[in-house]
């Protein structure tokens, strides 16, 4: 059904229509896509000798609108993008985003619209007129089928203590054809204790997997609280550590901060992923090699040696997707101790979905796009909605690079990780300011938070205001214990390669020296690995230092007198 209706709706004056706002009866478009479509006159594609209710399609528009209205903004992007992509394809992000409708556009939504449009005019010499000549009508890959869009002449459910109990209808053969196909089931949903009393449920989707039904429902949590939210945590993500959190409150109308953050860092974990990281990259070449020899040959040695690695491959994913939600799971309980201790009622992330990993070479680019953020923040988000906790995502630009109390650029006197203002003195480490600004974006924009059907809690502006260091909150301490070192203090042998007519006199002679300035520097300095030292650590202190202030000496006028 959704494939055949989106081949129907896939036409310029679909967009057109739901670019107005306005149905065929005058009347301004709701938020429910069924609705929606309704107004819009826009009907289902039901195939021939196939019999569905008719609240079941309402399903099928409220998926198919959902994608309408998303590639929407994409029909105006690209429109915006037309004149600014040169013949090669290039064109500028900046000249993009000053377009009303490129404000919101990421990297990789305005890659996928150049390539499209390249393409397009490689094949037909000529540029798109529209989305719809550009791109193939899409297509809903997860069949997953939205309840909480029908009423009761098909689902009803009823809350218990324990149990959700479903009343449904759903076929009894794989292409109904009349109504008696279709008949009422029941189910009951067992609720987590741990989720019990919470808040308000809704009805569930319901979908596929495994042969089995699986359902999938929402729960309600105390909402509209993050209004009155005086203390938020603003959480910085730190290469060093994992996270950097620090603590911003408002009082009457200042904001205030301690200048103090505390950063989780599991050195074990990190530096065992990163080191599962590099055998995982290296396995893989292997078996790619592996596969292009045995491309069109039959070698049962190559066989054999290819099926192990493939075995190999495998463990090791398994390890390191084991190894970094455990990292995100004990992270997250570090944000949720730091927040809960100082009484703070939001924990404030940077959005960092539009995150350019390309252009840092093979292996950082690999540990960007693989990196644990996504998971540390639904584990936090699991987290903290048992303690009553909001988590909202800010934007992340400037958040590193402007200073917290007068938002003027930062300078960096002692190297990257280092911050100091030359308007008002403020310095510290370059986490800790990130952090800072981090939280008072969230306490400033609160009243400004939207929640997208799907995603994550957010604040899309940016607001500034003076932030002092005079808040009183103290930090927690170290309360965990250090786990085992995951490396020891001494260097693993050197392996020299030797080259394929041998080793010479002179490069003899070149090597055993400096093996031997090796070996004198190990004496001097030990092995720079970092031992696991799980838990809180101090971070850097914010401070008022005035020797970063520069001072412009001012041209005094006197009159004495005419």
């Amino acid at each position: 059904m959704s494939n055949l209706t989106s081949q129907a709706w896939w036409t310029p004056g679909h967009f057109t229509a739901l670019t107005a706002g306005v149905g065929l009866d005058g009347r301004k478009l709701p938020v429910c896509g069924n609705v929606a479509a309704r107004r819009l006159g826009w009907n289902v594609m039901v195939p021939e000798g196939l019999y569905v209710p008719t609240r079941f399609s309402w399903g099928v528009k409220v998926r198919l609108m959902a994608l309408w209205r998303a590639r929407r903004d994409e029909a105006g992007l690209l429109t915006a993008m037309l004149p600014l992509i040169d013949a090669v394809g290039e064109y500028n992000p900046a000249r993009v985003r000053a377009t009303p409708a490129g404000q919101w556009a990421t990297n990789e939504e305005l890659l996928r619209v150049s390539r499209a449009v390249m393409k397009f005019r490689g094949e037909h010499d000529r540029v798109p007129a529209h989305l719809t000549d550009a791109f193939s009508a899409p297509v809903i890959r997860s069949p997953v089928f939205p309840l909480s869009c029908t009423d009761k002449q098909l689902v009803t459910m009823t809350v218990l203590e324990d149990a959700l109990l479903l009343r449904l209808k759903l076929p009894i053969v794989a292409r109904p054809r009349v109504p008696k196909d279709w008949v009422w089931h029941t189910a009951r949903l067992p609720i987590p204790e741990a989720r019990r009393e919470l808040g308000a449920w809704s009805l569930p989707d319901i979908r596929m997997q495994n042969g089995k039904l699986l359902f999938s429902a929402a729960q309600t949590s105390r909402g509209d609280e993050w209004y009155s939210a005086d203390r938020v945590v603003g959480v910085d993500w730190s290469p060093s550590a994992l996270v950097v959190a620090a603590v911003v409150e408002k009082k009457e109308t200042l904001l205030k901060t301690s200048g103090q953050a505390t950063g989780f860092d599991d050195a074990g974990r990190i530096s065992k992923a990163l080191r599962l990281q590099q055998e995982e990259q290296l396995t893989r070449r292997k078996w790619k090699r592996q596969g292009n020899l045995l491309a069109g040959k039959k070698d049962d040695f190559l066989v054999g040696k290819h099926q192990r690695l493939g075995v190999q491959l495998e463990h090791l994913s398994r390890k390191r997707s084991k190894l970094n939600l455990d990292l995100a799971w004990h992270a997250a309980n570090h944000l949720l101790d730091v927040a809960t201790s100082t009484g703070a009622s939001m924990v404030i992330f940077e959005n960092l979905q539009d995150f350019d990993s390309t252009g840092r070479g093979a292996f950082q680019n690999n540990h960007n796009a693989q990196s644990v953020r996504g998971q540390v923040y639904a584990c936090t988000e699991k987290l903290a909605a048992r303690q009553g906790i909001e988590v909202v995502q800010v934007p992340p630009r400037g958040t590193s690079a402007r200073c917290a109390g007068c938002d003027a650029l930062l300078d960096r006197p002692e190297g990257y990780h280092s911050a100091a203002c030359p308007a008002c003195g403020l310095s510290g480490g370059r986490d800790v300011m990130a952090a800072v600004n981090i939280g008072k974006r969230g306490l400033l924009g609160k009243e400004a938070i939207s929640r997208p059907k799907g995603r994550s809690k957010r604040i899309r502006t940016v607001l500034h205001e003076s932030v002092t260091l005079s808040c009183d909150v103290v930090m927690p301490v170290n309360h965990v214990r250090p786990m085992s070192p995951t490396r020891t203090d001494e260097l693993p042998e050197r392996r020299l390669r030797v080259p394929k007519g041998g080793l010479t006199r002179e490069m003899r002679a070149e090597w055993r020296a400096k093996d031997a300035e090796r070996k004198a520097k190990q004496k001097v300095s030990s092995f720079p690995a970092r031992l696991s030292t799980w838990g809180m650590v101090e971070r850097t202190r914010l401070r008022v230092d005035s020797s970063h202030v520069k001072v412009e000496a001012s041209l005094e006028l006197r009159l004495d007198g005419i």
